[in-house]
């Protein structure tokens, strides 16, 4: 098929996505598209990729980012931060509900008083005020549940089927090469093909959470079904990637896998009546912190080592070699850290094996934000939890969406890199929940 026949065909079939989820996204206003065009952007290449010609990842300043993406963040937070002025909330309930979220935003500014690159932690702190209004926009929306909803699909009904046709008919964009291995990594409209995993693991998750959560409330539109079901098998294709392995990404493997585990078994104990122990689950998320904070300090996954079974080797791809060349930096300032967004300087980058993130999210905040901020996050988090094992009875659906996603998250970090940033997928998604939970608990948007 030409490659320019296979785009309109594409373009075609999210144009009837999209349709659906107009239909489907009663309750929300237009300027939902705010944060869904924040979201589309954090989740694939950055626009100065996109706008020039195609540029490779290395010659765009991954310090200061560039002019383009600025100025798209300025237009868009300027305009939420204008809706949010306008739109009636109870901030204070905002503020006591996500009380910890608020205090590691704060500790992160004040730690840029440390870094040694102050004005580009600045920039990159920033970005993070923006995703808290983000966050804050959904919960301002009329229908907060359908703006999640809406905010979630057409994030996948756009980057899965565009991300498919660039892999199959525009390699030039949707794949890469390894530096050293040169094999193929298909990465569509991410920057990295462990990015783009994570991406179809979501997609799949949320497409077997949605078709449960919309048949209990009748919520179908004709046809509805079908076409997600087409996408989620778009996204178990890219997720297999060329070798057509479900191990292609074995860190979004195996948290997809947990994360399914602890959904299912939370529609068992339903089922039976059951109540999850709140005490248990927070023993078994602080457990998989300790040990995520542990692997790299310790060399390799010692206790717990599931490589062999996923078809990778000891050094986990090389990630025990870069552990090993970061765990000095991280120990020579372990309480504070290096200062937000202090870390990654191109000094550091080529003693750490140049490469751009620690391949642990645990040990990435240790680096930027110290023990201190580790504790914040793992605090944040439990706290977190906490409120959705007591809405659980409440919102069933929404309580185990968040739940079972929370573990996929831990899971992820233990040999990849996102909980150090709000700005990412992973993380993004992780707070849209976190902060709806919250919000649905304490009726946070007024009548």
């Amino acid at each position: 098929m030409p490659p320019t026949l296979a785009l309109m065909l594409c373009t075609t079939f999210v144009a009837c996505l999209l349709y659906i989820d107009h239909r489907q996204a009663q309750g929300t206003t237009i300027a939902l598209w705010i944060p869904t065009l924040w979201m589309l952007v954090i989740c694939s290449k950055p626009l100065s990729y996109w706008f020039g010609g195609g540029r490779q990842m290395e010659e765009i300043d991954v310090l200061a980012g560039s002019p383009m993406d600025r100025l798209f963040l300025l237009i868009i937070s300027a305009a939420a931060f204008l809706i949010l002025l306008q739109r009636r909330a109870d901030w204070r309930a905002i503020l006591k509900g996500n009380i910890w979220l608020i205090v590691l935003i704060l500790y992160m500014m004040i730690s840029l008083f440390w870094s040694e690159i102050s004005y580009t932690s600045l920039k990159r702190w920033i970005r993070e005020i923006i995703a808290l209004l983000m966050f804050l926009f959904i919960m301002t929306e009329p229908n907060p549940a359908q703006a999640l909803l809406a905010l979630f699909r057409r994030t996948i009904y756009i980057l899965i089927p565009y991300s498919l046709v660039l892999i199959q008919y525009f390699s030039y964009w949707g794949r890469m090469y390894g530096r050293w291995s040169g094999e193929v990594m298909w990465v569509g409209a991410t920057l990295h093909k462990n990015t783009l995993a994570r991406l179809c693991a979501f997609t799949l998750f949320f497409t077997i959470w949605t078709l449960r959560y919309r048949r209990r409330r009748r919520m179908f539109i004709k046809y509805q079904a079908w076409f997600e079901i087409a996408v989620a098998a778009m996204a178990l294709y890219m997720f297999a990637g060329p070798n057509h392995t479900l191990t292609y990404s074995a860190t979004s493997f195996i948290s997809l896998v947990f994360g399914l585990l602890v959904y299912f078994t939370l529609l068992l104990m339903k089922k039976q009546g059951a109540t999850p122990y709140p005490a248990l689950l927070t023993i078994i998320a602080l457990a998989i912190i300790f040990y995520g904070i542990a692997t790299p300090f310790i060399g390799g996954l010692s206790i717990i080592d599931p490589s062999s079974m996923v078809g990778r080797n000891e050094n986990l791809t090389g990630r025990t070699d870069i552990w090993s060349a970061l765990i000095p930096f991280a120990v020579q300032k372990f309480i504070f850290g290096h200062g937000y967004g202090g870390f990654w300087t191109p000094e550091n980058m080529e003693n750490a094996l140049e490469v751009t993130e620690a391949h642990n999210g645990y040990l990435d905040i240790i680096l930027d934000l110290g023990f201190v901020g580790l504790a914040m996050m793992t605090i944040l988090i439990i706290s977190y939890n906490s409120k959705a094992l007591k809405f659980l009875l409440r919102d069933d659906d929404w309580a185990t969406f968040f739940l079972s996603y929370t573990f996929m998250v831990l899971i992820y970090n233990v040999t990849e890199a996102s909980l150090s940033s709000l700005t990412n997928q992973m993380s993004a998604t992780f707070f849209f929940l976190a902060v709806f939970i919250t919000s649905r608990r304490g009726k946070l948007i007024l009548p």
